[in-house]
Parts: structure tokens; sequence; C-alpha cells
């Protein structure tokens, strides 16, 4: 069941990164190693940043016999990271500040546009403080992690005996190996974010001089070099007034694709200070309803040529740009994507699962998420499971007046009795096939419903579970839908639900509920196969993969309760039996996937 992505390519399933070898490298290192990662996938607005990317190899001995000793990992490598970040980066920038000013002055002296000049001053920055920052930071972090490790593992222990102390050894210095990268990357881009307002600073004056010639009607040059490159620069490299040469700026653009510790990327944007600029203000949330509207304006704008998958070169350059404003968004202001993630789905198509996928993966930074892979995760017992997430939209406003008033009379008394079998016409707005429906109202209406039943189910001292949000109005409404309504209607319906299948919260966990209770008691296998499509296709996309997600699926493939392997569309044909097979194997591991399937029927 491969999936069409926007751009028309198909995509295979994601496989989480398996975990690396493990090798007996000593704590010192004749070079650095190949970059593991790109420049935005570091978030370093808090050590949390460095949670969801620490490594920690299954196959250590000393784990193995102590797996209560993984939580000295994070502590390790935190601490030594704020341990050095600070001496580093300002040292880094100190040095990096005085080369990179000299050569961008010298450079740009006859440039009357202060934006190439400032532009060109962040690649150069950039790039020599991340290299100066690595060659500082990379052998203490070595060393520090090892030496944090073996001290958390000691007092842990207590006291060990030789043979442990011997274990504690190697764990200490295969952990700080794996994750020796991960923390020098963290100290690089946190001395890149801080060198470009720094260099703004330091140019400030020639940045003045530039805007006051303009508003005097002249271009500006520095008559000093103007004059020594006349009288003693050969004519083949003498700088010329007006712009810089196009050949000298690509050696600008080359340092900003080559950021020493990152992957190569075709970024040449700077840094996020132009978001980072107003929302670290204290009033930075006065902010978010702005950008948050223009996000909304260009996924409207995006809409007609995602739905027909109609992308030409200017479209796809504009969709490629959007993935990356969404990608840094993520990393760096994730708690914008998770307050505003209705509002953005809204307005998205059904069909682009790859840009919905990257704003429900978005969580808070204060929140460490369970790894859903986890044996035996219990879900409910999680201290986030009942807490409520911010939603900043007001999805009721879409309901006319007369539906919400009816819709709320049903949930408190069942009645009006024809709100169920006028439920259909209601939500139906043409016979247009592809066009039938009200998205936007069928949106706000599970929505609405699920957060009604999550504070009925309170207020009866309950929490979501399958059993309690059972025989109800709120699961009439939502059975109701997933009987009545055609292929269409069914498919934004469940697309729906899913949009709320995210990190953990009240509402992800009342919607894994209900997704997984309408598979349990659907009528036809049509129902069941068509809420398997919609968790399947948002997984065998690129990752992220929403947390929520990723445990309900986990869930209906692994529960025999709900007989998953024994249906008939599970083994329609061999490529899909092997693409169930396979995303089985990534979600459970080969050995208990494989005792998954064959104890239910599976061949």
């Amino acid at each position: 069941m491969p999936v069409l992505r926007p751009t028309g390519d198909f995509v295979p399933f994601a496989a989480p990164p398996s975990t690396p070898a493990v090798t007996t490298t000593p704590c010192t290192t004749t070079g650095p190693p190949t970059p593991q990662f790109s420049y935005h996938d570091i978030n370093v607005y808090a050590l949390a940043g460095l949670a969801p990317h620490i490594n920690i190899n299954v196959n250590i001995s000393l784990l193995q016999a102590h797996p209560q000793l993984k939580q000295c990992v994070r502590q390790s490598v935190e601490r030594a990271v704020q341990e050095l970040v600070h001496p580093v980066v300002d040292r880094s920038i100190k040095i990096a500040m005085t080369t990179c000013e000299q050569i961008i002055r010298k450079d740009f002296a006859l440039d009357s546009e202060e934006s190439r000049m400032r532009v060109a001053a962040h690649h150069m920055m950039r790039n020599l403080t991340a290299g100066m920052a690595m060659i500082t930071c990379r052998e203490p972090l070595l060393m520090s992690i090892a030496t944090n490790l073996k001290n958390s593992f000691a007092a842990a222990l207590r006291a060990p005996t030789p043979q442990q102390r011997e274990m504690m050894e190697e764990a200490a210095a295969r952990i700080a190996q794996d994750n020796c990268e991960l923390a020098c990357c963290f100290i690089q881009k946190t001395a890149v974010e801080k060198a470009g307002p720094e260099m703004d600073k330091r140019l400030a004056t020639e940045f003045e001089l530039r805007k006051h010639a303009r508003q005097e009607g002249r271009r500006y040059c520095d008559p000093v070099v103007l004059t020594y490159q006349a009288e003693r620069m050969p004519e083949q490299i003498r700088l010329k007034v007006g712009g810089v040469d196009p050949k000298q700026l690509a050696v600008y653009e080359e340092f900003a694709r080559n950021v020493p510790g990152f992957l190569p990327s075709n970024d040449l944007s700077q840094p996020t200070g132009f978001l980072a600029q107003p929302m670290k203000k204290q009033a930075w949330s006065t902010g978010w309803p702005m950008y948050a509207q223009l996000l909304i304006d260009l996924f409207k704008y995006l809409a007609p040529f995602l739905r027909n998958v109609e992308l030409n070169k200017p479209m796809q350059i504009l969709y490629k740009g959007t993935l990356r404003v969404l990608l840094v968004l993520l990393h760096d202001f994730p708690e914008f994507l998770c307050d505003y993630h209705y509002g953005f789905c809204d307005v998205i198509p059904p069909n682009c699962i790859q840009l919905r996928n990257l704003i429900l993966s978005a969580f808070p930074r204060n929140m460490r998420l369970p790894d859903p892979f986890t044996p035996n995760l219990k879900v409910d017992m999680l201290s986030e499971i009942n807490i409520a997430p911010r939603i900043l939209t007001n999805f009721t406003g879409v309901m006319p007046s007369q539906f919400k008033k009816d819709l709320d009379s049903y949930l408190k008394t069942r009645s009006p009795v024809t709100f169920l079998s006028e439920l259909r016409s209601n939500l139906q707005v043409s016979n247009e096939p592809g066009n039938r429906y009200n998205i936007q109202l069928i949106n706000a209406l599970v929505l609405y419903v699920g957060t009604q039943a999550i504070a009925h189910i309170h207020n009866k001292g309950s929490t979501p579970s399958m059993s309690t949000i059972t025989h109800s109005a709120h699961m009439d409404i939502f059975q109701n839908l997933a009987v009545d309504l055609d292929t269409e209607g069914r498919y934004l319906f469940l697309n729906a639900i899913a949009n709320q299948l995210r990190y953990p919260n009240s509402h992800t966990h009342y919607f894994s509920c209900t997704m997984l209770y309408l598979f349990a008691e659907a009528n036809t296998e049509a129902i069941q196969e068509q809420i398997t499509r919609v968790l399947l296709e948002r997984l065998i996309v690129n990752r992220p993969h929403p947390w929520g997600l990723l445990i309900t699926f986990i869930e209906l493939i692994k529960n025999p309760a709900f007989k998953f392997w024994s249906h008939d569309f599970v083994h329609c044909a061999p490529e899909i039996e092997k693409l169930f097979q396979s995303v089985a194997q990534c979600c459970m591991g080969q050995k208990q996937a494989q005792q998954v399937m064959e104890g239910t029927g599976a061949s």
C-alpha cells in the first residue's frame, strides 16, 4: 500500500536507525569522525535538546547487567556540555571574529549593499566558529563524558567489584565515543547561534555607513581601499566598485554549505535568528498568532497544487522551502507547532502526509518522550497522559450555531433523536467526488466531541481507556460516522482522529483508544482496512513519525485481542503482506514480530 507524496514519488517505510556497531575505540581520537547530524537537527535552546539524540548501545554488558544505569547517560552528557559550553563558545567567537571581520571589511569595502555584506559575514562566521569550537571541545568532551559516567556508575553501584570496574571503564569509553559527536555539535551550534548577532554588532558601523550613503543618493565605497586597489592590485583580482563578484560570493556560499562537524547542506539560510528574536522577547507569545496566520496562508496557497499533485518547478522549490521552515520550527520552536497544530492540519490537504507528520511530531522541549518501542509500555501510567494539550485555535468557530446547539444537546441528553441520522447530510456539501464533505467541520466535530468525552470521563472520576470510552453519546457519534459515512467521508473522519495522535497527553490517549475501539467493534472488514490504511500511510513515509501514531499502531498489530494478522486485507497480495511484516519488524523487532505474526496465523 505505497503512498503518493506531494512530489509524486513513492516513499518506502523509513526504519529507525539501527544501533551502531560497538568498537573498542579508546578515548583519544586521531581525527574528526564522519558528521552524524545536520545543522537543524540539534535544538540548542535548552540542554534537553540533547535527549532525543543520545545513543545508548543495548549491547554494552554493564547496561545489560544493570539496566537502571541507563539513566546516568543523559545526566553525564548534559553535565559535560554544561561545563564546557560557555568557555568554548566565548573563545571560539573571539578568535573567529577577528579573522572574519578583517576579511569581510576587505572584500566588501567597495560594495554599497550592506545586506550582501551581512549575509557573507554570517556564512563565514558560521563556518569559522563551528570549526574553532569543534577542535577546541572534542577531546575535553570525550574525557569529561567518560569521567562523569564512571563517577555516576560508581555512585550507583556503591562498592563495585574489580570485574564491575572493568565493565564500567569499557562502558564509559564506548558511551562517550558514541555521544561525543552529539555533545560537540550542541556546543558548535550554540557558538554559531551566538556568533551571528555578535558579528552584526561588530559590523554595525559598516552597515550604517552604507545606509547613510544610500539616503544621500550616493554609492558607498571606502576611498582608501579604492585607491589601494587601483594602484597596487592586478586587474584580474582587483575589487570593483559596486557589488562583489559572483565568484567571490560563491566562496562564502561554500562556507554555509559545509559547516564543520555537520552534514553538508544546500541550505544557505541564516541561523534561526530571524525567528528567534521576536520569539525570545518577554512578550514573545504575542507574535505567535501572526506567524501562525502566515503559515496558514502559505498552506492555503500550496493546497491546490499539492491536492492535485501538480508541482511545477517554482512550486517544488516553494514546497521544499516550506518543509525547511517546518523543520526549523520542529527543532527550535516545537511548542509553536504543538499549540497551532489544529489550525495547520485543518488547511493541509489529506494527501500531504509528510507535511502533516512534521507538525504532529512536535512535543514540548521540557518533555522527554517515552520510547514507543519499549516492551510492555504502560501508556495509561505516564504522568503526562492526563494533561490536556494547549490548542490556540478556535476550532468550534466553524460550527453553525444550530448544529453546535443540537450537538451539545445530544451529548447531554441524546436528543434530538434525529441528530445521528442527519449527521452525514450536515457534513456533506456536494455530490462531487473528492469534494463531498466539509473537512473543516469534520475536524472540528471530532476534536470537540473528543474533548467533551474526556471531560465527561474525568467528571466520573475515571480516565480514558478501552472500557471507559464506551456506551456514551460521544462514542455513539463516532461509531455512527464510521458506519454511516461512505469511503471518502470515513477516510476524512479517521484522519481527523489520527491528527490528534501526538505526544503524550489526554487527547492522544483518548483518540488512540477511540481508534482501537472502532477497529475492534467494526461491523465490516472494510472499516478495519481503512483504519489500518490511515495509520500505515503515515508510517511508511520518511521520519519523523508522531509518538501517538506509533503507540497506536504497535498496540493494534501486537495485541492479540484485535486479531490483526488474521484479516484478509493483510494477506491480499504478497507485496502488501511483506510491507506489513516490514513495519511490524521495525516497530517490535524481528524476533517479537515473527512470534506475534506466527501466533495469530500470519504466514
